[in-house]
């Protein structure tokens, strides 16, 4: 019988099989958590979810205007179902454990993003996550107007002076919001980049097993991505684990179609081999 962690290792990957249209973040993100608590039964927080989807489509509809939408979707959040943003700490915005915001009800901007992403999904919001350096910004869009919102501070949107001055504060006075900055990426994205600083944390703070924890959370996620292979190689050999982190290589190339980053696995399973006993 599988372990609770391989249970849910095995739905994060079937979430992660989807194409972006189907993928469904508040699941992903429930499964990624659940992997910090696998004794806790997820059916209560589903039932959360589902919960929040429903009010969201008796609140608004995607015909509204964005003002109505966005006041709708603050009122669901921070008046119907209690939520607050935590201790504004942009260092901090990768925490994103979906289990711990639910019971508390509270989060950073990161968690709460994925709610008001569920939300509004939920109606079928023309909504989208911004390209914008360490941080969980959205951008709601309806009737020809566009708002973009830092879901840690739902009551107001953002202009083009916030943005250029969190730019600033994230990555200092010489930085300027440029046009990428502007651009979408898809859900699956987000919280990937979401969980990779994470484990970029764990690497820095030398909790390498953490850090491996993690980057197996993430293969589950987007298995197609060469480079998590590769990090999980390098750090099963930093830990000693040459013949592990082989085996580990050798499955994806025999799994993995051609794919950017190939050269790369090949290259360090070569120098592996030559380190084993």
């Amino acid at each position: 019988m599988p372990s609770e962690r391989a249970a849910i290792l095995e739905q994060l990957q079937a979430v992660g099989l989807t194409d972006d249209a189907s993928f469904d973040i508040g699941e992903a993100a429930l499964l990624l958590a659940a992997l910090d608590h696998p004794d806790t039964a997820l059916a209560p927080y589903r039932a959360h979810l589902s919960a929040l989807a429903d009010d969201a489509r008796q609140a608004t509809t995607r015909l509204a205007s964005v003002g109505v939408q966005v006041i709708a979707l603050q009122r669901l959040l921070l008046t119907k179902h209690g939520y607050s943003a935590g201790k504004v700490d942009p260092a901090s915005w990768g925490d994103v454990d979906l289990i711990d915001a639910i019971d508390q009800r509270q989060g950073q901007a990161a968690v709460l993003a994925i709610l008001y992403l569920h939300a509004a999904r939920a109606y079928g919001a023309t909504i989208e996550v911004l390209n914008f350096p360490q941080s969980f910004l959205v951008r709601l869009t309806a009737r020809g107007q566009r708002v973009i919102i830092d879901p840690a501070d739902l009551r107001r949107t953002l202009d083009a002076g916030d943005l250029r001055r969190r730019l600033k504060l994230l990555l200092g006075q010489a930085a300027e919001v440029k046009a990428t900055h502007y651009e979408a990426i898809s859900d699956r994205e987000a919280l990937f980049r979401l969980y990779n600083a994470v484990k970029l944390a764990a690497i820095a703070a030398g909790t390498l097993s953490r850090a491996l924890d993690i980057l197996e959370a993430l293969r589950a996620l987007v298995p197609a991505r060469s480079e998590l292979w590769w990090e999980t190689a390098v750090l099963l050999s930093r830990l000693g684990n040459v013949s592990t982190a082989i085996s580990t290589l050798e499955a994806y190339l025999s799994e993995a179609a051609p794919a950017s980053g190939r050269d790369q696995i090949e290259d360090l399973l070569k120098r592996l081999r030559a380190r084993a006993p």
